[in-house]
């Protein structure tokens, strides 16, 4: 179920939404005004940290997937430069801070909830500090990229391997 199923009223006017097919896609319509309400992908940041051949994953506390893997990873804030988002989902995880993230890849996932999401995936290539799992994750700890565990995101599947390549 995606937020489109939620929304019944125009943001501008208030008016009833109906759907209609525009250039090939299903959009809401407001039956009032007649703008169109777009549904647009979210954004979610990624934080990739790889040293010595292995790299940080954080454990999930929440759902969707508790108790699986996957990077120190989330929402995008309101005026919140990616970057930033990166460097603080990395230390609301883990605990580290970091520094100078780079921009490694943009991939795209289906979500339930929102439709889709874009992620962002940043190579962090300074870190400082103790790892302490917090937020949303119950554990955070480096893997050998050998024997990475189950990651439920083909996103984070996707960026991880993007990364290690880039990095090479």
């Amino acid at each position: 179920m995606t937020l489109e199923n939620h929304i019944t009223k125009c943001p501008y006017c208030g008016g009833s939404l109906t759907v209609k097919y525009i250039d090939d896609q299903r959009r809401l319509v407001c039956a009032k005004c007649g703008k169109i309400l777009y549904m647009n992908p979210v954004p979610v940041v990624a934080a990739v940290v790889i040293r010595k051949n292995r790299i940080l994953l954080a454990k999930r506390k929440n759902l969707p997937n508790i108790g699986d893997w996957n990077l120190p990873a989330g929402f995008l804030e309101l005026n919140e430069q990616p970057e930033e988002g990166a460097l603080r989902e990395l230390k609301e995880e883990t605990g580290l801070r970091g520094e100078n993230p780079i921009l490694c890849c943009a991939v795209t996932q289906k979500s339930r909830r929102y439709g889709s999401v874009v992620v962002l995936g940043f190579i962090i290539p300074r870190i400082e500090g103790t790892i302490i799992p917090g937020d949303d994750a119950s554990d955070a700890k480096f893997f050998d990229l050998n024997s990475i565990p189950y990651i439920p995101f083909s996103s984070h599947r996707e960026i991880i391997k993007r990364a290690i390549y880039f990095m090479r």
